[in-house]
């Protein structure tokens, strides 16, 4: 019954609106402007620029003949965004000795409150260091020239002589990884050509997690160069700049 009055009100609608331009909100957040031209008890029909779609009833969240009557977080869902982080994905080729842009590098951005269980002291103290021997002894081994004794000292400072030791310090980063990927709330964005992305946030306390284009790990649990994670803050009307840099040793 709910359906069959339903399809009547919207026929009524049209009937009385045909030439005026209608907003379509979907359940993903997506937001469709055109024209409402019919439906069914499971199917509203909408003209999106020029091309007719068919949308089940259970996709849509809300729909507007007059957007002005839209509560102000579904008519600009980024009202209460008052900040922005613009972020800069940059690899450094350590032995050729230049920089180059990450184009198509994944970034993830999630409110620190959302994301449970992040091991940030593990990405600014020491994991960098030991990607940086991991590579390091890779190179003597393909060179077949003896580690240099500074080089042991440091692994042993950081408790990564052995492979399995090394292996240790990617599982507990890929936690890390996993539970900023998965949080409730993730802000997606990709990095153009030139390396860049931006968002708009709302202000606070975020981790910004950028997972490379170029740079590979050498096995599916090592995460090599290929992850660079940060904790950032970004105060309100602040357009904040992350740099996300990769150290190849290529």
């Amino acid at each position: 019954m709910k359906k069959i009055i339903f399809v009547s009100a919207l026929l009524f609608v049209l009937m009385t609106s045909v030439q005026a331009q209608h907003t379509l909100y979907l359940k993903t957040g997506e937001t469709l402007k055109g024209q409402l031209v019919g439906g069914t008890e499971d199917t509203v029909y909408f003209d999106f620029f020029g091309n007719r779609l068919a949308l089940p009833h259970s996709s849509l969240s809300a729909v507007y003949f007059d957007l002005a009557a839209a509560p102000k977080e579904i008519a600009d869902p980024d009202a209460d965004k008052d900040a922005s982080i613009r972020g800069y994905v940059i690899d450094n080729y350590v032995m050729q000795e230049n920089e180059r842009y990450d184009a198509g590098a994944n970034i993830w951005i999630v409110p620190v409150s959302e994301a449970k269980n992040v091991n940030i002291r593990l990405f600014t103290d020491t994991l960098s260091s030991v990607i940086a021997i991991r590579d390091i002894l890779n190179q003597f081994a393909e060179n077949g020239t003896a580690v240099p004794e500074n080089v042991v000292v440091e692994m042993r400072r950081l408790n990564c002589e052995t492979e399995t030791q090394f292996q240790q310090y990617c599982r507990r980063a890929n936690l890390s990884v996993a539970s900023v990927k998965n949080a409730k709330g993730a802000i997606r964005a990709t990095s153009n050509a030139e390396g860049q992305y931006s968002v708009r946030v709302k202000s606070g306390s975020y981790y910004v997690l950028a997972v490379s284009k170029q740079a590979k790990a050498d096995n599916p649990v090592e995460i090599g160069g290929m992850v660079n994670l940060q904790q950032v803050s970004v105060q309100p009307q602040e357009e904040l700049v992350v740099t996300s840099k990769f150290e190849i040793f290529k």
